[in-house]
């Protein structure tokens, strides 16, 4: 089972390692913060603040979300990073802040193996690959494929983020595909450009396109997780159209800065998968396009590991720089 398939299956609380049971129930004693590298409504802020109002009812004590959005989220890792390590600074962050921004950076001021203690995953989410279905006739992936290989440089994709852009750059060097990518700077921007046509595929959080699959304006030729999407249950994943080495999700995980005490990064992961599990919170999440995830530690440093080695020769392929 791959690491993607093991995020979306992995939803319960598991122990690890020995710890103080005294320092864990001293813990939290003051008000903690959780910076977000995002700007407030996103999905990873509306997480953020579900996550802390869970572990305010839990502890008795303040989780603060702070806003600091900018730079890739480069200023709120780099402000986590940078933080005593006692577990009263957290940060909450999407994959690409440990994945993506150590191939895209010539020089990154975090080092995501080194500066960071993995709490917990969190939420995880599919990619969906859409097309116009006025401007190209497959009606799945492999029909897309072949039809690329025939038409090579004449289809063109929106992407709104690194990430799935690099869902999309995969997939070309796998298959021996040109697909011509269009950068765009959100979903906002993706979804009607793909409606008018200005594009012939795009790719973005599932829960973008399902309400364009009701309607019929969209055609969903494939999700990227393991399994199939709930909001659109009859789209095909990638182990189904027969390409399982590229399954990618989405993932949302807490971390906090490197050398915090294994007895509160414990306590953490606990209230973690208490808070995930609570019904409203469940709610919160499902609502924003993710399923909520509770992991231990090692699962996430993991997950990281894997995406960092798979994510930058693509980086590099595909000659994305951040400044």
């Amino acid at each position: 089972m791959n690491l993607a398939a093991r995020i979306f299956c992995c939803a319960a609380l598991f122990a690890f390692g020995s710890v103080s049971p005294l320092k864990a129930q001293q813990y939290p004693s003051k008000p903690v913060r959780i910076f977000v590298g995002f700007s407030a409504g996103g999905p990873v802020d509306v997480l953020a603040r579900a996550l802390a109002q869970g572990f305010s009812t839990s502890t008795g004590q303040s989780f603060v979300v702070e806003n600091r959005a900018g730079a890739n989220t480069v200023i709120a890792a780099e402000t986590v990073a940078r933080s005593a390590p006692d577990g009263y600074t957290l940060l909450v962050t999407a994959e690409f802040t440990m994945t993506v921004n150590p191939s895209a950076y010539a020089s990154l001021s975090y080092d995501p193996l080194k500066d960071f203690s993995p709490v917990s995953l969190l939420a995880a989410a599919n990619f969906a690959i859409a097309s116009n279905a006025a401007k190209v006739s497959a009606t799945g992936l492999r029909e897309l494929i072949a039809h690329a290989r025939a038409n090579p440089g004449k289809l063109s994709y929106g992407a709104a983020s690194t990430l799935t852009q690099l869902v999309v750059e995969q997939l070309k060097s796998d298959q021996r595909v040109d697909l011509v990518h269009v950068p765009y700077k959100g979903a906002a921007q993706v979804v009607p450009a793909l409606l008018a046509g200005d594009i012939d595929l795009a790719i973005g959080p599932a829960g973008a396109y399902a309400p364009l699959a009701r309607a019929g304006k969209a055609r969903i030729l494939v999700i990227t997780g393991p399994r199939r999407d709930p909001l659109i249950p009859d789209a095909p994943t990638l182990r189904e159209a027969g390409l399982p080495n590229l399954e990618t999700l989405s993932w949302i995980g807490l971390f906090a800065p490197a050398g915090t005490p294994r007895p509160v990064v414990a306590k953490l992961n606990a209230e973690a998968a208490k808070a995930l599990a609570e019904p409203q919170l469940h709610a919160r999440i499902v609502k924003v396009g993710f399923a909520p995830v509770a992991s231990p530690p090692e699962r996430l440093a993991a997950q990281i590991k894997s995406d960092i080695a798979r994510w930058a020769p693509l980086v590099k392929a595909a000659g994305i720089k951040f400044n």
